[in-house]
């Protein structure tokens, strides 16, 4: 969602993921919290939103900023698997866009990784909530690697002129 669809109730849906970047008082709604999307109320532009501590919130969307906007997807990561950081984290110094390995999967469904710098650290269910398969379209070109497997919905691929590599594809 762009920051002007983020204002409107009607660019929301039951479901969707919300965290809170700057919080309100107002609200009750702290710095960094998650909420989930309960109902839209599009004429009156509210939402109603269900935080983490179970408490619901109606407010209208123009009144908040800093606020991200995400749909939860299921992924399923085996060891060995790379993935892709989509939120920095000040805690373990990671910046969006940084590529891991899947090192370990604790009964938990905890994750410990192992960044392409070398550092290796677990990760909670919470704390793995902004990752990604690291081989997704937008990924690629980040990364630097002899072989990509990837997918194209057209006929036609074409690579800069500065490439100096051939995708397997």
């Amino acid at each position: 969602m762009t920051g002007a669809d983020r204002t409107w109730a009607a660019r929301y849906e039951v479901g969707d993921v919300l965290r809170y970047n700057t919080g309100s008082k107002a609200e009750g709604i702290k710095r960094g919290s998650f909420a989930t999307v309960r109902s839209v109320d599009a004429k009156a532009n509210n939402l109603t939103v269900e935080l983490a501590s179970g408490e619901s919130v109606t407010y209208d969307p123009r009144r908040l900023r800093g606020v991200s906007a995400y749909r939860e997807t299921p992924r399923e990561f085996a060891t060995g698997d790379r993935i892709q950081f989509t939120q920095s984290d000040r805690e373990h110094r990671i910046r969006s866009g940084d590529v891991a390995t899947v090192e370990r999967i604790a009964a938990d469904n905890g994750l410990t990784v192992k960044l392409d710098n070398g550092k290796s650290f677990e990760l909670n269910r919470d704390q793995a909530k902004h990752i990604d398969y690291g081989y997704t379209g937008d990924g690629l070109q980040r990364l630097a690697a002899d072989r990509v497997i990837g997918t194209a919905e057209n006929s036609s691929l074409q690579l800069s002129p500065t490439s100096r590599r051939t995708p397997a594809i």
